[in-house]
């Protein structure tokens, strides 16, 4: 019986080929499907590649979540303290240990840095290469998230120097070498002068200048010089780098926090012993980039509602030429339902037509999109779009099978009511 469907189908599909109105209703079909799929995988693919553009260029490097513990981790004049590898422990023994990447004693912020009478602000992150307490890498999968370039990491930023590493593309950009002096001024810390309060400020040397590829801003010093430029003499503070810094949403309620304004958040202050070692506040990387992080995520909303009128359009073609096929062709349904083909098997040899026409506009737009795809770097000195398209394979392949889906099951349903004609009444 499927052959004869299949076959039935094949013959009702020539057939309505050969009017010029069921032709032209046919193609504008594939037409829609076709334009449909390609814009929402296209669209998908571009918001995910700016996610992750801006994941790689921005967050893998800035702080993600910052949390402040009861008791000193560390001195300023570089001792640390037993409760360091204590707090280590807790956050290891975690419920977001399997969401860590590394953990980091912290200190630094952002800062306004004077460079030849100019002012600029960057990120500064406090390192101590010397003392290995300071940091523990806890994801040791090869495919690890880079959050400290390695030459940073092992160069000496020896404690009371004032040293400086900054990125290639700063130092290009402002004509800065090894050698070069620069200002670093703290506008949240102040000191009292005889003119008056000032904000604090020191001036750091540039030790080295390593290669960010365009893809990290953030100045490294020693971790205890910062630790005196915000006027702290104790380290109370611990980052978490996190596998992936746009699971924030997951990982904050598993530390158990009650959530402040500002994406900070603070422990009930019950639960704090001032005897044991216990978070008391935790900050995440919102604070800074959820303007830009939200934006992606609206115009994803925005641009989504936006194709999905398309895929409307591709169903109401659908259902267009699914009736003018059957009114094209009721003598020869009623003369199939006199024969004994229930209204059923009839509705299958329609669908069959319909699931040829959604292959035949699938086949199309998988072809156009890899076309578009590969030649991407090219189009993009029109469209200035200047990102490295990264493709999500599964995502697509979902958008593919949902909008199939869709289509087939609105036209079922559609069918199901449309095909059933009285055959006295047409033949007649």
């Amino acid at each position: 019986m499927f052959t004869t469907v299949l076959y039935l189908s094949k013959r009702f599909g020539k057939a309505v080929r050969r009017t010029r109105f069921t032709r032209i209703s046919y193609l504008l079909s594939i037409v829609a499907f076709v334009l449909a799929t390609l814009a929402i995988t296209l669209i998908t693919s571009v918001l995910y590649s700016m996610q992750q553009f801006q994941k790689d260029r921005l967050l893998n490097y800035t702080p993600q979540i910052i949390v402040e513990f009861n008791q000193p981790l560390a001195k300023v004049n570089g001792e640390t303290t037993p409760q360091l590898s204590q707090a280590m422990q807790e956050l290891i023994q975690s419920p977001i240990a399997k969401d860590i990447n590394q953990l980091n004693l912290y200190s630094g912020g952002q800062f306004f840095i004077q460079v030849n009478e100019r002012i600029l602000e960057a990120q500064v992150f406090g390192l101590d290469n010397d003392n290995p307490q300071t940091r523990q890498q806890l994801n040791t999968n090869t495919n690890a998230p880079l959050n400290i370039p390695p030459e940073v990491a092992n160069f000496d930023l020896p404690r009371g120097q004032f040293t400086l590493a900054i990125p290639a593309s700063v130092a290009h950009s402002y004509l800065l070498t090894i050698g070069d002096k620069v200002t670093l001024i703290n506008s949240n810390k102040s000191t009292y002068l005889p003119t008056g309060f000032m904000p604090v400020m020191r001036q750091f040397t540039i030790a080295y200048i390593y290669n960010d590829a365009s893809l990290n801003d953030t100045w490294y010093a020693n971790l205890y010089d910062l630790a005196r430029l915000n006027l702290t003499s104790n380290l109370q503070q611990i980052n978490i780098f996190l596998k992936d810094p746009l699971q924030i949403e997951q990982v904050i309620p598993k530390l158990g926090l009650e959530a402040q304004a500002n994406y900070s958040y603070s422990a009930n202050p019950q639960t704090i012993n001032g005897d044991k070692l216990g978070i008391v506040s935790a900050s995440d990387w919102r604070q800074r980039y959820a303007v830009i992080f939200n934006a992606i995520k609206t115009e994803g909303r925005v641009t989504t509602t936006l194709t999905s009128l398309l895929i409307i359009i591709a169903i109401l073609s659908c259902l267009i030429t699914f009736s003018f096929i059957i009114v094209e062709k009721d003598r020869d349904i009623a003369i199939l339902n006199v024969l004994g083909m229930p209204p059923a098997k009839l509705n299958q040899v329609f669908l069959a037509m319909v699931l040829g026409l959604l292959i035949r506009g699938n086949l199309i737009s998988i072809v156009l999109f890899f076309c578009i795809t590969h030649f991407w770097d090219k189009y993009n000195q029109y469209i200035n779009i200047n990102i490295p398209l990264e493709i999500n394979y599964p995502s697509i392949a979902l958008t593919y099978l949902s909008c199939t889906a869709v289509i087939f099951l609105t036209t079922a349903i559609a069918g199901y009511f449309i095909i059933r004609i009285r055959p006295a009444q047409v033949l007649r």
